[in-house]
């Protein structure tokens, strides 16, 4: 078996919800600028809101960052195109079964009181795939969203795990 590396990034979707949230922050913003007259209060205020809306901007602009290396996948978070977070470290020679999403080897295990971690862009259409991993001595669902070139590579890795309908 060779080396194997491949990276795919996929870009989340902004739920419905946190763009009405960000729709609010910014009227607040502009609300806020009321406040300005008033000496020293105001400004610090207005600076303050304005400072806590562009965190929740930056924190809600979220890629996923996919990088298989050798028998191992690693998961980031990409905020802003700027920061980057590990969300996760898995072994793929624990891997029981990966699968498209509704597939017939996932269902055995929706029966089961397993913790789902979603790295998926969350557009409906978009191919996903589910793994259930062994990880930290509990097994997780995964739910990915794979390139060709990835799945290929997976393919060698766990072939008797990995399902593609």
């Amino acid at each position: 078996m060779g080396e194997f590396f491949s990276e795919w990034i996929v870009k989340r979707k902004t739920p419905q919800n946190v763009k009405i949230i960000q729709i609010l922050l910014v009227v607040v913003c502009v609300l806020s600028c009321a406040l300005l007259p008033i000496p020293y209060v105001g400004v610090l205020v207005v600076a303050v809101i304005i400072f806590l809306t562009y965190l929740y901007f930056k924190n809600n602009d979220v890629e996923w960052e996919y990088a298989l290396v050798e028998k191992s996948m690693y998961i980031d978070k990409i905020m802003k195109k700027s920061k980057r977070k590990r969300m996760g470290e898995y072994d793929l020679t624990k891997t029981e079964v990966m699968a498209p999403e509704g597939s017939s080897y996932i269902k055995e295990y929706d029966n089961r009181n397993l913790k789902v971690i979603d790295f998926s862009s969350l557009i409906p259409e978009n191919k996903k795939y589910v793994m259930v991993i062994l990880s930290n001595n509990e097994l997780v669902k995964l739910v990915l969203e794979p390139n060709e070139r990835m799945l290929k590579e997976l393919r060698d890795i766990i072939p008797r795990q990995l399902h593609i309908d």
